[in-house]
């Protein structure tokens, strides 16, 4: 049996803001992006993530309702885009170059999957422990398993790019854009295993990034208006896509995208939006209890929100890039400003962590005076030099692996510090 590494590095409590209805469970800032969540009961989740940002990101899991969070000692060996359990033994990871990886000791072992493909794996979608389905980076072809897992067949659909799919029984939705049609967002249905596909809804404007179903006929699909607002949009039918009603979500701060639409019965729902490494650097989730045919503002973030999981109108889970969040209270609105944790967070960026050679620095705030200085475990300063712009390239390719600290002083003052892990 693996012996398992608790994250002490990585852990992060909220103790400050009890009425907060999205606490933070896990902080990873500095070291991956995480933008899938998925839980098969209360206390058994796993979380993963990389997609939005051309990259993976290892995975971790908590047996525990997420009090506790683990990373395992192959961490650097087995990393993916996405990851779903079908039970508690049984689970995949989408990864790069067309591979998928499958445990069936619950992850204490995992086997490599060499796929038709050659893109990389991005989201898994199974329908029970034989049947399921994957989409591929910038590709209109589906993967599709009828076995567990053990064999997987290319399937082609009428898109040019999926950006989600959604399998409800026998019926299935993708989600994506048509090049032919002048980079037309596209709706597409087929409820005979992808054998035949029909077009439900095509807009030349606006873009569509999530498809959910309650059922074969009560669905939303969320996205963004057009290029030039940053805007979120919904639409909602309820005849299996045939007619779709657009619904109002009103904000005064640029949301962007709708990255997940998640319901837990015809009337209970969330939205999590925001998007990477843009202009906006926040994001939102959305409730409704009606439908959608209100949706409240619940609480805003200094991270885009990617992914949503509840169990029921209580119990809900979050990831948006650094964190991984917890909400007791699903189903009520409390709290409809920036919590003041996530504040704390907005001064400046770094990527990629683990690095090999350079990261990336994107200082949010105008500074002057300001300097970086990197040190050691010990406090050793290795290098320092001041700000000059907002985007800035280090070479850390002389440095030993092992974690180091960014800091960013102002007149002398230590504004933030965060961790990088070298390779």
């Amino acid at each position: 049996m693996k012996r398992l590494k608790f994250l002490l590095l990585f852990l992060f409590f909220t103790t400050g803001y009890a009425r907060a209805q999205w606490e933070i469970q896990l902080d990873v800032e500095g070291f991956t992006f995480l933008d899938r969540i998925c839980f098969i009961d209360s206390l058994n989740g796993w979380a993963i993530g990389g997609a939005p940002f051309g990259a993976s990101s290892p995975y971790f899991y908590t047996t525990d309702g997420g009090e506790n969070w683990y990373i395992d000692d192959d961490w650097m060996t087995i990393s993916g885009t996405d990851i779903v359990f079908v039970n508690h033994d049984t689970g995949f990871i989408a990864t790069q170059h067309g591979k998928i990886y499958k445990t069936t000791d619950n992850g204490q072992t995992w086997d490599t999957i060499h796929t038709p493909a050659t893109q990389d794996v991005i989201h898994l979608f199974f329908v029970d422990e034989n049947n399921g389905w994957a989409t591929l980076y910038n590709s209109g072809n589906l993967l599709h398993t009828t076995n567990g897992g053990t064999s997987w067949n290319i399937a082609a659909t009428t898109l040019s790019y999926i950006s989600d799919l959604f399998i409800l029984e026998n019926n299935i939705w993708c989600s994506g854009w048509v090049f032919s049609k002048s980079v037309a967002s596209s709706i597409i249905y087929s409820n005979d295993n992808g054998l035949n596909w029909s077009e439900k809804y095509s807009d030349y404007t606006n873009f569509f990034y999530s498809v959910f179903f309650i059922n074969p006929n009560l669905g939303w699909i969320g996205g963004k208006i057009d290029l030039n607002h940053d805007l979120p949009y919904i639409l909602k039918t309820e005849n299996t896509g045939d007619n779709w009603i657009e619904q109002t979500i009103e904000s005064e701060y640029c949301t962007e995208n709708i990255n997940c639409v998640y319901f837990i019965n015809d009337t209970i729902g969330w939205l999590g939006v925001g998007e990477a490494q843009s202009q906006c650097d926040y994001g939102a989730v959305y409730f409704t209890n009606d439908g959608g045919e209100n949706w409240q503002l619940q609480q805003e973030f200094f991270n885009p929100i990617f992914d949503i999981y509840a169990l029921n109108k209580d119990t809900a889970w979050a990831v948006g890039e650094d964190f991984i969040y917890r909400n007791n209270n699903a189903d009520t609105v409390i709290i409809t400003s920036i919590n003041e944790v996530n504040k704390e967070k907005a001064y400046f960026s770094l990527q990629p962590s683990p690095v090999k050679d350079k990261i990336q620095i994107r200082i949010f705030n105008n500074f002057d005076n300001a300097n970086i200085q990197i040190s050691n475990v010990k406090g050793v300063i290795i290098k320092k030099f001041p700000v000059s712009q907002k985007n800035i390239a280090i070479d850390l390719s002389y440095l030993q692996k092992g974690i180091y600290f960014l800091t960013l002083t102002l007149n002398n003052q230590i504004i933030q510090t965060k961790k990088i892990i070298k390779l």
